[in-house]
């Protein structure tokens, strides 16, 4: 299995196990995840642009994407449970871009 260089003691990190084709199993931090987008296919599946795998993306269904999604936001509170401000923007063609995260003043 592919493992990122750094401790795995301390961050959040995305582990992807691959039963389906040849591409290796991985676990990367998720400051590695660069991009979500749609599929081609109504949105029913999302594919997720990784570092250092730009020969093949996963993609998975839009559902357990949301749960993906939920968990990863859980998890990032339970390890800085301070206030973020999280920035979707959605663009004039429905289109999104994900923006880095803010800390809200203590003010």
């Amino acid at each position: 299995m592919k493992q990122y260089s750094r401790s795995l003691s301390t961050g959040l990190f995305i582990q992807i196990e691959n039963k389906y084709t040849y591409a290796q199993n991985i676990i990367f931090p998720l400051s590695d995840l660069r991009a979500i987008y749609n599929a081609c296919n109504s949105g029913e599946t999302v594919v997720l642009m990784i570092d250092g795998m730009s020969e093949q993306s996963p993609s998975i269904s839009y559902k357990i994407f949301v749960q993906f999604f939920t968990d990863v936001i859980n998890a990032i509170e339970k390890l800085n449970p301070q206030a973020f401000i999280f920035k979707l923007t959605v663009n004039e063609d429905l289109s999104c871009e994900w923006c880095d995260f803010h800390r809200t003043s203590s003010n």
